[in-house]
């Protein structure tokens, strides 16, 4: 189907320049309803990682939100990096949003592995 094809390309893509990638898939007919939904999911997630599938960095995505947790300096630093690596530029538009949900995932993302 499209919808397979256009999944293997991303999975190819983001494998050359970025690494593995989790797909957090509820499926196409899923009711999503606001970002609270999916970042319980991506708390679920996280929670049920173990240290040895530590990764540079989560990237939670989908049609309308985008979460990337960490820290800033690290977060710039690693998106520096990516664009040296692969010899082009990143360039999004974003805002900070410190909503509780967003702080818990952040503090057990960092809190896993030591980071402070």
């Amino acid at each position: 189907s499209e919808h397979a094809a256009n999944r293997s390309s991303f999975f190819a893509s983001a494998a050359a320049t970025i690494g593995q990638v989790t797909l957090l898939d509820y499926g196409l007919g899923a009711n999503w309803g606001n970002l609270t939904i999916r970042l319980h999911a991506l708390n679920r997630y996280l929670s049920q990682m173990l240290p040895a599938q530590q990764c540079d960095w989560v990237v939670f995505v989908d049609c309308y939100d985008s979460v990337i947790i960490g820290k800033e300096a690290d977060i710039c630093l690693r998106l520096e990096r990516l664009e040296a690596d692969s010899g082009r530029s990143v360039f999004f538009g974003a805002e900070t949003w410190k909503g509780d949900l967003v702080e818990v995932a952040c503090r057990r993302w960092l809190g896993r592995f030591g980071v402070d």
